[in-house]
């Protein structure tokens, strides 16, 4: 039986490992960070976790936490034609400078439940995780995206 969730997924060709949730749904993947997520328990994971993101309302609590909110409706309520492409570009990117501070423990461990064999989805998870840490190593700080605190929450979860 095929669900149908309001979710609408874009993949970016890019060998940079990332995924950004946007309020409201859209969802950005990588063509770099689906290479990671090699299994189909990774990639049901990583899907899972973005559509907790969304569904949990993460981006636009970060929008509001950050003071982002103000400015994304400043933009929206003018007609497209008068928007200004450089503050819509300075948004995007404060928006994505964010990201790292979207709740994802939370998004981690409640997208297994979404996930049709949630140990297996972990498991896989833990490795994915491990391979994505692996591979932003030499270019980011290593607790970027809080990944060693979320390998070993993942860890310590008991499977259901």
């Amino acid at each position: 039986m095929a669900i149908s969730l309001p979710y609408q997924i874009i993949v970016l060709d890019s060998p940079i490992p990332a995924e950004i949730p946007f309020p409201g749904g859209p969802i950005l993947f990588t063509t770099g960070l689906l290479a990671m997520a090699d299994t189909p328990e990774a990639r049901e994971f990583l899907v899972a976790r973005n559509i907790c993101h969304c569904a949990l309302r993460h981006p636009l609590m970060m929008l509001k936490k950050e003071s982002l909110y103000a400015r994304a409706l400043k933009l929206l309520k003018r007609r497209p034609e008068q928007r200004s492409s450089e503050e819509l570009r300075d948004l995007i990117r404060d928006y994505i400078k964010n990201v790292p501070n979207l709740d994802h423990q939370k998004a981690d461990r409640e997208s297994l439940s979404l996930c049709l064999a949630p140990e297996k989805a972990r498991l896989a998870a833990i490795a994915f995780l491990n391979r994505w840490s692996q591979a932003l190593l030499p270019i980011m700080p290593w607790d970027w995206l809080d990944l060693p605190a979320r390998i070993h929450a993942l860890e310590k979860l008991t499977p259901p």
